[in-house]
């Protein structure tokens, strides 16, 4: 089995591409961190091919897009797990910073999607990295928040469309994920979020890619979004 994995340089992306190495699929790996991919393809000689892209450019998507099919001669499986995000509030969010978060969170994932549908033929699964903010609100987050809700709209829509193809496509929505950015607050600040999580504790990177992993490989779940956040949007 052959699998397309944008975002797969650092954090969730990766923990996807490599859990999927592990299950026996052969990697397109994509990011824009040439030497994180390079790492990738050191730790899986012949399973993982490297492809540097930056989403907000067509012609890296087209590239990508070249070289899945250069690599394996095809594609079974793509994961979108892709994305910035840029925390500031609406008084000072410029237009160049929505302009690259609905490029990079929303369009690139949906015209993939879209070329690489055409090369899926009768069967084959989508999953997209969403958020836990396309559906509970958090200041400072509106241009992000709105390219998340606008993926979980575009994925139910292509497994709508796709299904009678036994193209399946799913998303997964994960909250706050343990990172090094996390974990560079303070003693009491982190104490303070996992009070917010009813498990206690944070998910991390290999958990949401565990989900993905699921949704991938779980024949009959199309049109789902998978939430990955240990209880957090209980609070909500």
């Amino acid at each position: 089995m052959r699998a397309l994995v944008t975002g797969a340089s650092r954090g969730i992306g990766r923990a996807i591409a490599e859990q999927l190495v592990a299950k026996g699929y052969r990697v397109v790996a994509s990011g824009r961190d040439i030497s994180k991919l390079d790492e990738l393809t050191a730790l899986y000689p012949g399973r993982v091919s490297a492809c540097m892209a930056d989403l907000q450019r067509v012609a890296d998507r087209n590239r990508l897009l070249d070289e899945a099919l250069r690599a394996f001669g095809g594609i079974d499986v793509f994961v979108s797990a892709a994305g910035i995000v840029k925390y500031v509030g609406i008084a000072d969010l410029t237009d160049d910073e929505v302009r690259a978060q609905i490029e990079t969170n929303l369009i690139a994932p949906l015209l993939l999607a879209r070329d690489v549908a055409k090369h899926m033929g009768q069967g084959g699964a989508m999953v997209f990295v969403a958020s836990t903010l396309a559906s509970s609100a958090a200041p400072c987050t509106a241009a992000y928040a709105a390219s998340k809700a606008g993926l979980l709209a575009s994925m139910r829509s292509l497994a709508l469309e796709l299904g009678p193809r036994g193209i399946r496509a799913n998303a997964v929505s994960p909250g706050i994920v343990e990172t090094d950015m996390v974990k560079e607050r303070s003693a009491a600040e982190m104490s303070a979020l996992r009070e917010l999580h009813p498990l206690g504790r944070f998910p991390t990177a290999a958990d949401v890619a565990e989900a993905a992993l699921y949704l991938i490989e779980a024949p009959w779940v199309t049109a789902t979004d998978l939430v990955v956040d240990s209880g957090l949007t209980l609070r909500a």
